[in-house]
């Protein structure tokens, strides 16, 4: 809801709050395929979303010419997912070869793979002011957004394990970095995997605008402005690893009050936007992931029971080879080797040309056309560097790119190489270096709009897109 308090003529307070929170439960049975029969209950996944919502702001007419808006508000989302069973239960999986648990035995205990639990703050403030000056009528201000990501994710069951069995007789090499064959008198191996993923991220977005309204004639409004934005990506240790800053998105626009009497109207506009890089990003990029895999001869199958329900877990034989964290070993690794240095913003230009017309007093139809597209897009790209080794790179698809990495070919990163990305950075089976084509991507729409206005009675709206988008 709102409130709004009046302190005086020409200031006024208000307050805009509201809370989405929702909190689920869902619960899982067994399930027959032969006989259709639905079986025992065996879990309960509960999954809250949501959170709570305000802003306050303040109007203030200053003076007949000038007035000005100060606003903060608070954004908190909530995505909570666990399950009745997660303290209790590991996920196990069994490939094609492996041998199956005794019949009705399921293998493991949870239907839950994993925990997952974030919560998304996000913090803005702005300040927006309006100067009428003659002819003109200026806008100008500033706002300031930090978004904050808490993030926590890992496997249910004991120790956070994820069962994976596979086949593969005596002497069988295991898909582990560290090495490894399956020992004697055993017909499998298992892996026990943990990923797991937690921090603190943050981003900040900050800008400033100028705008003017500029009443050309009676019949003519021409809008000219222009905004400066910055980004700034902090890892989960809390250092920027993403800074873009100084980018300038100009825009233009006008409306047309073709026959003078405001029964119809001719208007469009042209602007740069630029998009700031998603927390998600950080998260998956930034954080202290830890996967770690160790490897264990497969001894059959353990039947345990809970709740009156029988499963089978993988029995571990001896481990094979060491413990594999060449995907992350839990710290925030140096992300210089992972992202551009000289990494570019997304941004897209956009043109919109409209047209409205009444009929009659209350009927009114409109039609308009946008036109978008994208200059410039981030991808994760895998890049071959000089000595023939490989890693993925944030960057720009078919431009330049900088980044920390081995230039002696003694296994250790040590300086930084800029590559053409149009040119090579991707090797082909045969040991061909090819590149990237810069990315493409357009929008086509026109909209046909129909309105009827509100007369005490009823109203109406109906509108129709079509639109092609291409990439």
């Amino acid at each position: 809801g709102t409130i709004d308090w009046y302190v005086t003529d020409n200031n006024i307070l208000s307050l805009m709050a509201f809370s989405d929170k929702n909190e689920n439960i869902g619960s899982v049975y067994g399930y027959d395929l032969a006989t259709g029969e639905v079986g025992d209950k065996q879990n309960e996944i509960y999954t809250d979303t949501g959170g709570d919502n305000w802003a306050l702001t303040w109007t203030s007419n200053v003076t007949s010419d000038f007035s000005m808006k100060l606003m903060y508000g608070e954004n908190n989302r909530e995505s909570f997912s666990r399950s009745l069973l997660d303290l209790e239960c590991n996920r196990v999986q069994r490939a094609v070869g492996v041998p199956a648990p005794p019949p009705g035995v399921a293998l493991g205990c949870s239907t839950n793979s994993t925990v997952f639990n974030r919560q998304d703050d996000r913090e803005q403030a702005r300040a927006d002011f309006e100067w009428s000056i003659g002819d003109h009528l200026l806008r100008f201000g500033v706002d300031h957004e930090v978004n904050t990501s808490v993030h926590d994710q890992y496997y249910a069951g004991p120790g956070a394990l994820f069962f994976n069995v596979y086949p593969g007789g005596p002497g069988t090499s295991i898909p582990n970095p560290p090495g490894g064959v399956v020992p004697p008198g055993y017909s499998g191996y298992v892996r026990a995997r943990r990923n797991e993923v937690s921090g603190t991220f943050e981003s900040t977005n900050t800008a400033f605008y100028l705008e003017d309204n500029w009443s050309v004639t009676d019949t003519l409004l021409l809008n000219i402005g222009i905004r400066n934005e910055a980004f700034d990506n902090k890892d989960g240790d809390g250092k920027t690893y993403i800074k873009m800053d100084d980018m300038w998105a100009p825009r233009v626009g006008f409306a047309w009050d073709v026959k003078g009497d405001a029964t119809m109207k001719l208007f469009g506009n042209v602007g740069r936007y630029f998009l700031p890089v998603a927390n998600v990003i950080s998260i998956k990029q930034a954080g202290g992931l830890l996967d770690q895999r160790t490897f264990y001869a497969f001894d059959g199958w353990d039947i345990r029971e809970l709740n009156g329900v029988q499963y089978a877990v993988p029995r571990l034989g001896p481990q094979i080879g060491g413990v594999d964290v060449s995907q992350g070993d839990g710290t925030v690794g140096d992300l210089r080797s992972e992202v551009d240095r000289d990494l570019d913003s997304v941004y897209q230009d956009e043109a919109i040309l409209g047209f409205q017309q009444m009929l009659g007093e209350k009927w009114s139809w409109g039609v308009s056309g946008t036109y978008r597209k994208m200059h410039n897009a981030i991808d994760d790209m895998e890049v071959v560097n000089s000595c023939g080794d490989s890693g993925f790179v944030m960057a720009n698809p078919g431009k330049n790119l900088t980044y920390y990495t081995d230039t002696d070919c003694d296994g250790e990163s040590d300086g930084f190489v800029t590559i053409d990305t149009s040119k090579t950075g991707w090797e082909l089976r045969d040991g061909t270096m090819i590149g990237w084509e810069n990315p493409k991507r357009t929008y086509r729409a026109i909209e046909l709009q129909l309105d009827r206005a509100w007369d005490d009675k009823w109203a109406f709206n109906a509108t129709y897109v079509w639109s092609a988008s291409k990439g």
